[in-house]
């Protein structure tokens, strides 16, 4: 009964945002990963709630009855939005997963011409990383939070084979992660996402008194982040 309640109410939204776009003269796109239904299960029940709606046999989209007639809404459990990936844990997991398979498919783009190109200076290709593969990486960078080791473990070590690949080395000899870090001078994965974050604050800084502040001191889990991130600099 409570999960009915919960998709009736979302589909009452869903209704009244669809009818205010069309009275504002808008034609809603309701093609998949243009505007979707965000839906997560959970607590009791949720198992046979997800096989329903998200099974193999389920029709993976909720009807909407508004006043223009019924519209039917692809049903998602993340949707990609400016960017970033939107999805209701607060772990960012699975977008660090999708930067990091971004940053690797750029770098493997111009391995040959740039990357892998000895004629250039070591530092050219590390600056040329950074504008290319790094600002793909760490886009959205500032909100992460992670509360797992394994991918904290798990970006450290992506972020040391990006850099590793500007070094003239075969794929099988062992480099320790400082010996990295010092032949290519460049900063820690740690660091880069320290960086980041420091960077938004000192924008948001610039912006003055907003309301922005107060949500902000809310996420108890970033805010902590911040913190370590201010005594360390």
């Amino acid at each position: 009964m409570l999960f009915r309640s919960v998709v009736q109410k979302v589909g009452m939204v869903a209704s009244r945002l669809l009818e205010l776009c069309i009275e504002h003269g808008m034609t809603p796109n309701l093609s998949k990963n243009k505007t979707e239904v965000l839906l997560s299960f959970r607590g009791h029940g949720s198992r046979k709630q997800k096989k329903a709606f998200f099974g193999p046999h389920a029709s993976k989209s909720l009807p909407v009855v508004t006043e223009y007639g019924t519209m039917h809404l692809p049903l998602t459990t993340t949707y990609v939005h400016l960017g970033g990936l939107l999805h209701h844990a607060c772990d960012q997991r699975d977008e660090i997963k999708r930067r990091l398979g971004i940053a690797f498919s750029t770098l493997n783009h111009h391995r040959k011409l740039i990357f892998r190109n000895w004629a250039l200076p070591l530092q050219k290709r590390c600056q040329l990383l950074e504008s290319l593969v790094l600002s793909k990486l760490l886009y959205g960078a500032e909100t992460w939070v992670v509360t797992e080791e394994a991918t904290v473990a798990h970006f450290h070590a992506a972020v040391l084979r990006l850099y590793r690949r500007l070094l003239p080395v075969p794929s099988d000899q062992h480099m320790a992660d400082d010996e990295i870090l010092t032949l290519v001078h460049m900063p820690s994965p740690i660091e880069l996402i320290r960086r980041a974050r420091l960077r938004y604050v000192a924008t948001l800084h610039h912006c003055g008194a907003r309301q922005e502040w107060g949500l902000l001191a809310a996420d108890t889990a970033w805010q902590a982040l911040m913190e370590a991130d201010l005594e360390r600099m």
